[in-house]
């Protein structure tokens, strides 16, 4: 009738309408959030790596800092730098917890195509770092601030400016040794000096060696 109050459905045309409308809210929407998702796994990938790589710099430096020379009879023991990696006596080796003199080695090994950074003391390896399709070599620095791709080097490097190196013996160990690596994404260099003097303490029998 006439001035009463009437209620009218939706048409289905009308439902349709609202469904798709729905529907292409919804996939926008999910759209967004995948590649929402996307960046942050990214951004969190991203995160992890830059922390992972600090994190074994940190590691590298903390072995190269405690780097000390060995007792006139270890001979095996004393410290050896080449291209692909050095070892010698560190005061700081990574698997321990309070500082403890160790042998440790830090080289890089090559399996086919794949490469790494390797760690190793005892029965210890760790891998600091992976080379994907890069080429990588260590160098130690002398007094002269000349990198050598050896240690010792074949001759003494010259601690001043006067010519006076044959006054001196060559160190036992660098002042820094350089990590270098080559890839596709650029180059990479990681660098540590050899915190004060490397010389082992003096024994009795060192002491004794002397007066005599």
């Amino acid at each position: 009738m006439p001035g009463e109050n009437s209620q009218r459905g939706f048409t289905l045309l009308e439902l349709i309408a609202a469904l798709a409308i729905v529907a292409l809210v919804s996939a926008a929407l999910f759209q967004s959030t995948g590649q929402w998702l996307r960046l942050s796994t990214q951004a969190s990938d991203a995160a992890n790596e830059s922390l992972s790589g600090v994190a074994n710099q940190t590691m590298f430096s903390e072995v190269v800092s405690g780097i000390v020379q060995a007792w006139p009879e270890e001979i095996d023991r004393r410290f050896i730098g080449e291209p692909a990696g050095f070892s010698g006596l560190t005061k700081t080796p990574l698997h321990g917890i309070a500082p403890s003199l160790s042998h440790a080695s830090m080289s890089i090994a090559r399996d086919g195509s794949a490469a790494a950074v390797i760690y190793r003391s005892g029965d210890i390896e760790w891998t600091l770092k992976t080379l994907d399709n890069a080429s990588a070599g260590f160098s130690y620095l002398g007094a002269d601030g000349v990198w050598r791709s050896a240690w010792p080097p074949p001759e003494t490097p010259e601690p001043g400016p006067f010519n006076d190196a044959q006054f001196y013996d060559t160190p036992n160990a660098p002042l820094a040794i350089r990590l270098t690596i080559d890839g596709p994404g650029g180059s990479e260099t990681w660098i540590a000096d050899i915190a004060g003097n490397p010389q082992l303490p003096m024994r009795v029998q060192d002491l004794l060696a002397r007066e005599q």
